[in-house]
């Protein structure tokens, strides 16, 4: 069954795709400029509640993926959605014309896929480290290909991730951010500083590159953290935050502000704003204890989130609640205490997710089977069951596509 396995940790946001959102041109043609160049994306189909069927397309293996892009979301190029049934093939959205793609190619994951101009530019492999940080020499390499698998060319070596430019790519290879003029790859240009060696998250928004540093020094100030902004040539770089018991991780932008986080030993994870210039700083939210904070996605003028915290007399049991806060930090308030359908997707006005719940029928064994609902984003306190667990069938991805659920 094709849809959508959603664990309930998992941040997706709406708020996440302000990311790439803004188009700025350059005066000076030599300076790449960011824009959204990820290809038509699944997830700008939308529902109307009550006025969608829900369509099935069942993979063979039992380990049948859907491929994501580099924004996080089902990739799609030329008209097909790409996924492994065990290897990587491609079909129409309503899963007709299913197509393995050639030898040479078949294999790939498509890390952080993105189509441009033709072409499918992606990672080959992706090392997995404790800090999230890929260390230089990690033999990452950027390709690209037709969307029928033909054409396969390497760009790149050693590439960590990466965004399309214009006719340039702006990537991170180990700890230093550069830019390469597409088809001129060897000519790169080094968009970080001397100060950005140990760069550990980085966005973009308009013409500028906010990004933050880390160097870890053990002991007290450990951390040596800092955030910068930068022009997208590597000049012009100010210093926005400065703290050594602090990292800082840069979120997204919204309204004019970049929302970024700031981890403390005793607090978790604090979320706070800035002006784009790196004035008017703000704290949005500050829990005051060690809590975990998940999705965080803006609707209505709200940004709404999932506040997770252990108690001291249960310490192996984790409790959530959904709040919401205005934008600069104030009416921080609880909204529901039910969690599932935070952890879902949003298709415009409907969010879809799954539950584990109950026994199979057939079988006296403790296991879960799974549950599927979609509720108005507005009315989330009466959804509408869609798929109730019979059988062995397991949800693994769902999309919207011309109106109806997938």
């Amino acid at each position: 069954m094709g849809g959508y396995y959603m664990n309930r940790k998992k941040i997706i946001s709406v708020a996440i795709a302000l990311l790439l959102s803004s188009v700025v041109l350059s005066a000076c043609a030599d300076k790449p400029v960011i824009y959204n160049t990820g290809g038509y994306q699944l997830s700008e189909e939308k529902l109307k509640m009550g006025n969608f069927n829900v369509r099935y397309i069942e993979m063979e293996s039992i380990n049948g993926d859907m491929v994501y892009g580099a924004n996080d979301d089902y990739f799609m190029a030329d008209g097909y959605i790409f996924y492994r049934d065990p290897y990587l093939s491609r079909m129409r959205p309503d899963g007709v014309e299913r197509t393995v793609l050639p030898e040479e190619v078949k294999n790939f994951p498509l890390y952080e896929a993105t189509y441009n101009d033709g072409f499918i530019y992606f990672i080959d492999n992706r090392a997995i480290y404790f800090d999230a940080i890929l260390p230089p020499g990690t033999n990452e390499n950027l390709l690209r290909m037709r969307s029928d698998g033909t054409e396969l060319q390497h760009c790149i070596k050693d590439v960590a991730s990466f965004k399309i430019v214009d006719e340039w790519i702006v990537y991170q290879s180990g700890y230093e951010l550069f830019a390469a003029k597409i088809d001129d790859w060897d000519n790169q240009i080094t968009l970080s500083s001397e100060i950005s060696w140990n760069i550990r998250s980085w966005i973009i928004y308009e013409n500028y590159i906010y990004f933050s540093t880390k160097k870890t020094n053990g002991g007290e100030g450990q951390y040596n953290s800092k955030m910068y902004r930068s022009d997208l040539n590597g000049t012009n770089t100010v210093l926005l935050e400065d703290d050594a018991s602090t990292p800082f991780t840069p979120l997204f932008v919204y309204d004019s502000y970049l929302y970024y986080k700031a981890y403390s030993n005793g607090n978790g994870d604090i979320i706070k704003r800035m002006s784009l210039s790196g004035e008017n700083k703000q704290i949005v939210i500050d829990p005051q204890h060690y809590v975990l904070l998940d999705n965080m996605r803006f609707i209505d003028g709200w940004l709404y989130y999932l506040y997770s915290w252990r108690s001291k007399t249960s310490p192996y049991q984790t409790f959530s609640s959904i709040r919401k806060v205005a934008p600069d930090g104030t009416q921080d308030q609880e909204f529901s205490a039910e969690t599932d359908w935070f952890s879902g997707k949003p298709f415009g006005e409907v969010t879809v997710w799954v539950t584990y719940d109950g026994l199979p029928a057939s079988s006296s064994a403790k296991v879960t089977v799974q549950q599927i609902f979609s509720a108005s984003i507005r009315d989330l306190n009466h959804p509408k069951l869609l798929y109730n667990g019979e059988g062995w069938v397991s949800c693994q991805h769902f999309y919207a596509w011309n109106g109806d659920l997938y």
